[in-house]
């Protein structure tokens, strides 16, 4: 990893109606063409992502939708490309023209306040008009920056951007918690179990394991990763036990056998839904297993997007041990990507990977949308872990939270 993963940056959304100069705040912005500009409207048929570096905020990932207003032949496909990313934007940026105020974005608002999603209206003054009472007691109810845009002004227009930004931004999403959070602390030792199988890229780590490591180091722990394999050996070795055992989820049986019981022991995906999710609501949505019903179907969801291997843990491993604890069989869809089902009332249970390739506001979007629809969802680990028999086990490390 040569940069900050997209999922940890923060997510800002640019929003408006189709030709309102999204695109073009976008490429101010980065000093790049990142996205196309044109004065036909639509130009933009999905949602461009430039991540980039912000300071004093840190890495931000800056969104360019389709207008809300689009009426070309694929308007209803862009509207719901621009409805998704209410889904993961942390702050909203709406792009007005100087004295225009329409019902579009008076239902953007309505639309973001409902996702508690903060808001700053940026208007696009490039001509210098003078505004009207009516339109500026509409943007002063926000916080707002009026810019013309203008070449050799950017650093005095971002400035001004960054301040609103930041203030605009809760402190909990500018300063996440860590991963290590409740679970590790300062000088303690973690051993994480990293099976290198048919799933392993060649050469590297995955993400989840990258980000671990990365935030042991940054609470001043220590780190030791080993293979399953070499796991026993590994343990052995340790005058002082080590404080706590991670592991991949689809070894933790093998692994639950070989840790002592005095060790504590866990799994990367439910440290990534507890930093993510509400672990408390996942538990619940795991009871799910034992009141399925013969083709009942189940929602294998992937924050990622991959070639499946012939022992993939989303689509081989939990459906073929899911079905084995049962006794009998259910039905599984999966979904990869940005990808999610409005028809997730078809479904009697969603299980869900750790997310470590979406942000934490995508995440609880989708757990939400799961739960206010009455359809458990659960994750990864903790149905590898219950239909293991182990599941206590791995809960016990985040116990002050349930």
């Amino acid at each position: 990893m040569i940069q900050t993963p997209k999922s940890l940056t923060l997510h800002i959304g640019i929003f408006g109606r189709t030709n309102v100069g999204k695109s073009t705040l976008v490429n101010y912005i980065t000093e790049q063409k990142t996205s196309i500009v044109s004065s036909v409207p639509g130009t933009t048929t999905d949602s461009v992502f430039k991540t980039m570096e912000l300071l004093p905020i840190g890495p931000i990932t800056l969104i360019d939708t389709a207008g809300l207003d689009d009426k070309s032949i694929l308007a209803k496909e862009r509207i719901e490309k621009t409805n998704h990313i209410f889904t993961m934007a942390d702050v909203a940026v709406i792009v007005a023209d100087p004295n225009v105020w329409t019902e579009y974005e008076t239902n953007l608002i309505a639309e973001l306040k409902s996702r508690r999603t903060p808001i700053m209206i940026l208007v696009n003054n490039y001509k210098n008009m003078e505004l009207n009472k009516e339109f500026i007691e509409e943007i002063a109810k926000y916080k707002y920056q009026i810019s013309p845009l203008a070449k050799g002004q950017r650093d005095s227009f971002l400035n001004e951007f960054k301040k609103i930004i930041f203030n605009i931004t809760p402190e909990e999403i500018l300063n996440n918690l860590p991963l290590t959070d409740v679970i590790i602390k300062k000088f303690q030792t973690v051993v994480l179990v990293v099976p290198i199988d048919l799933g392993a890229p060649k050469g590297r780590l995955i993400l989840p394991e990258v980000q671990m490591i990365r935030a042991i180091l940054d609470v001043s722990a220590i780190a030791l990763i080993v293979k399953d394999t070499e796991l026993e050996r590994c343990l052995n070795n340790f005058k002082t036990p080590p404080d706590l055992v991670i592991c991949d989820s689809q070894v933790i049986q093998k692994v639950n056998e070989i840790v002592p019981k005095n060790i504590k022991v866990t799994t990367f995906s439910i440290v990534f839904t507890t930093n993510r999710a509400d672990i408390i609501e996942m538990l619940k949505g795991v009871e799910k297993l034992k009141s399925l019903k013969p083709g009942d179907k189940i929602l294998i969801a992937e924050a990622c997007t991959h070639h499946a291997s012939p022992v993939d843990i989303g689509r081989v491993k939990i459906p073929n041990l899911v079905k084995k604890y049962l006794g009998f069989d259910v039905h599984f869809d999966v979904t990869a990507g940005h990808e999610y089902p409005k028809n997730i009332k078809d479904y009697a249970l969603v299980i869900h990977c750790g997310g470590c390739m979406i942000n934490k506001k995508q995440m609880i979007s989708r757990m939400n949308y799961a739960v206010d629809n009455e359809v458990p969802i659960t994750n990864y680990g903790i149905v590898l872990s219950f239909v293991n028999g182990v599941l206590e086990r791995v809960i016990e490390p985040f116990k002050s939270l349930i």
